[in-house]
Formats: structure tokens, C-alpha cells, sequence
């Protein structure tokens, strides 16, 4: 609820009073107020006619002038309800902040939702299907059931995955930080991919990145290959940013961005099927098929690639992990 003092205001709202103090013309301040000074005049806020407002977040008041306010909006504030919430200049840009990290989490989470009931009607026409071979499959149902379980079972753990995965990215060879404090780790991972951001000219805040981890055990030799680094945003969009900038990296004249290879975060599957499809690129380059390239889960002539989108399918093979 939003605080004010003036005209209308709500005493009980107000903090303990102090006693007995004196204004600037001498006068006696009012016992029943709170004597908070104003953070914009530095003068005290004296009686019920010096109109105010508190800060939701940092508490501090303000008088209605000093903070830029209409009386109208003054007014409107006093009648609010409990779900209306009024922060000074101070505080605004971080709390603008928070809200968006709110809404970008919201929206992910209608995307999900709109995801699952588009899964509900595939498994309704999968089940249709699957009753049409029961019938027509008599004497072998209790095999063809476990096949087919099993197939919907793995098809609905890939779905998932993926689902799980899609705000992903895999960032190769971050340098790591030696420091055994998880703390200066952390410092270390985000201030290097703030470098990549900021060089990839994509701008990424702290509510933007969900999560950061490093994959696997750490390298415990001097010289050892740093851990894969997987990080997780709020949405696709800043995802698809990233990755359609990321060709930009090998081209840079600093020794640590021209190293990072950036990639999505594939499912078990997808990676076995990439590793596949990679074998057949080399062997066809092999052949002598050079203007050819992976693109979209596909081999394509590579006059048909676009710029921007090839990063992952340019750099170097990868075994499945």
C-alpha cells in the first residue's frame, strides 16, 4: 500500500514519533507525525498539511512537490488499494528491473503451457492411432503394447528435454577460474560472459541469466581444458541473439574471444544425430563435395546458407557427449 501524509492521510501507516523537536521557524513538531526529512529538500516533513509519500522499496519519504507529483496523482494514491505501489528515482530503475525479469519469466511459463496442450492433442491422435493397431493386431497385444509404451514414453522424454533445453546455450573454452571459492568462481564465469555479450553487441543483465553452472568435474591439471559452460536465460529471443551473432567471435583479434564456440544445448538424441550427420558431411567432403554444409538438421549446398545461422554447423565435429 502506498504511504502518504497530507490531507487524508492514514496516521496508523505513520512510524513512532520523536518528541518534542522544533522546526525551522522555531515551532513545536508535531508528536503524532513521523518526522522523516525529505529525501530531495533535506527539510522535515512537519504536520498533516505537508504533503508526502514513502518509497516502497527504500522506505524514504518525499514531499508531493519535490518528487514531481500532480495533485491529482497525489489524490489517486491516497484512495489506492493495497496493490498499488509508488518508488522514488532511486529506486525505480532497479525495481523496472525486476519487474521485467517478472514478465519474462510469465510469459515463458504461457509458452509452456500453450507447449503442453499442443503435446495433449498430438498424444490424443498417437493414442487414436495406437487404438486402431491394438484391434487390428489381436493375439500380440501384450508386445505390441510394451513396443509402443516404450516409443511414446521416449518420445514424450525427447519433447520434454528439448522443452527444458530451449533457453540454453553451451559456451566452449571460458576460461575458469583456479580460486576454490565458489563465490569468486561465480564472479569470474559472469565477467567473462559479460565480455562476450558485450563484444556480440547483445546486452544481457543479471535477471536475464537464470542460471550458470559448469558441466562435469573440474580439470585438476595446470594446463587442463576448461569445463563446458551452460547457461540458461529468461527467454528465447536473447538465446537466438546470441546465437546469430556468434560468427563474429573467430574473426576478433582478442586471443580469448576468438577461442569461444558457442552452441545450443542438445538432448542426448539430437547429439547422436548430429555426430551422425557430421560423419556423412565428412565423408562426402572427402569425396570431393566441398560447397556443402549442415544446416537445419540437413546437408545443403552452401550457397543456400544465410549468414548468421551456420556458426554451430561451421566450427569443428564433436563426438556425441
Amino acid at each position: 500500500m502506498v504511504k502518504t501524509k497530507g490531507i487524508r492521510a492514514n496516521k496508523a501507516e505513520l512510524k513512532t514519533p520523536k518528541s518534542q523537536q522544533r522546526n525551522q521557524n522555531g515551532g513545536t513538531l508535531d508528536p503524532g507525525l513521523d518526522h522523516t526529512k525529505c529525501q530531495v529538500c533535506e527539510e522535515i516533513i512537519v504536520d498533516s498539511t505537508d504533503k508526502s509519500i514513502a518509497c516502497e522499496k527504500c522506505e524514504y519519504w518525499f514531499h508531493q512537490s519535490c518528487a514531481s507529483m500532480t495533485n491529482d496523482t497525489f489524490k489517486i494514491l491516497q484512495k489506492s488499494s493495497a496493490n498499488v505501489m509508488w518508488f522514488c528515482d532511486s529506486c525505480k530503475p532497479e525495481v523496472d528491473g525486476i519487474l521485467k525479469g517478472v514478465d519474462a519469466l510469465t510469459s515463458r511459463q504461457a509458452d509452456s503451457e500453450a507447449n503442453i496442450k499442443k503435446l495433449e492433442s498430438k498424444l490424443d491422435k498417437i493414442f487414436g492411432i495406437l487404438d486402431k493397431v491394438e484391434n487390428a493386431l489381436v493375439g500380440k497385444e501384450e508386445a505390441m503394447e510394451k513396443v509402443i509404451e516404450q516409443k511414446v514414453a521416449d518420445y514424450m522424454d525427447e519433447v520434454v528435454d528439448k522443452e527444458n533445453r530451449k533457453c540454453n546455450l553451451v559456451f566452449h573454452n571460458v576460461d575458469e577460474s583456479t580460486s576454490e571459492n565458489i563465490d569468486d568462481r561465480k564472479t569470474h564465469d559472469n565477467a567473462k560472459l559479460q565480455e562476450i555479450f558485450q563484444y556480440l553487441d547483445v546486452r544481457v543483465n543479471d535477471v536475464q541469466i537464470q542460471q550458470l553452472v559448469r558441466l562435469g568435474k573440474k580439470n585438476v591439471e595446470e594446463n587442463g581444458r576448461p569445463r563446458l559452460t551452460k547457461v540458461t536465460f529468461s527467454s528465447v529471443d536473447i538465446k537466438r541473439a546470441i546465437l546469430g551473432k556468434a560468427t563474429k567471435l573467430p574473426s576478433s583479434t582478442d586471443p580469448f574471444l576468438n577461442k569461444i564456440y558457442i552452441s545450443p544445448d542438445m538432448t542426448p538424441k539430437e547429439r547422436e544425430e548430429n555426430w551422425k550427420l557430421r560423419q556423412e558431411l565428412a565423408a562426402r567432403r572427402k569425396a570431393g563435395e566441398d560447397d556443402i554444409m549442415i544446416k537445419s538438421g540437413r546437408i545443403v549446398k552452401r550457397r543456400d546458407f544465410r549468414s548468421g545461422q551456420g556458426h554451430f554447423e561451421q566450427r569443428r565435429s564433436a563426438s556425441p557427449q
